[in-house]
């Protein structure tokens, strides 16, 4: 699975436009780390109802974004959560941090080249 779903980021930059998307973008990247670094102390900290809370909106945004393995991701803690499956949650919700880091490393690369074909 790809890191970054560019049909999304795509549909993403003809919303906003291209003044609008790359601050889109290096907001969302603050933001998932912010996120998934409360998901990891949620599950360290086995709090249910934070790691839910942290995982749906970080799964939401991250599929705005175009973060397809982030948001696959914190899919699965969320359904877990919702489950009552509080050692799945936790052991899903493992890799959070990574992917948000390997997330935010693929659309910073991404935005010189945007810059650079004007759009």
């Amino acid at each position: 699975m790809e890191t970054l779903d560019q049909t999304e980021l795509d549909q993403l930059r003809a919303d906003t436009g291209p003044e609008m998307f790359p601050r889109l973008i290096t907001s969302f990247v603050g933001e998932a780390r912010t996120r998934a670094g409360r998901v990891a102390r949620a599950a360290a900290c086995r709090d249910m109802a934070a790691l839910e809370h942290e995982s749906h909106t970080l799964k939401s945004s991250a599929l705005t974004f175009g973060a397809k393995r982030l948001h696959a991701c914190m899919a699965a803690v969320e359904q877990a959560c919702l489950e009552d499956r509080a050692d799945d949650a936790v052991a899903l919700a493992e890799p959070a941090e990574r992917l948000a880091a390997a997330a935010a490393e693929a659309l910073r690369e991404m935005l010189p080249r945007i810059a650079n074909i004007g759009i």
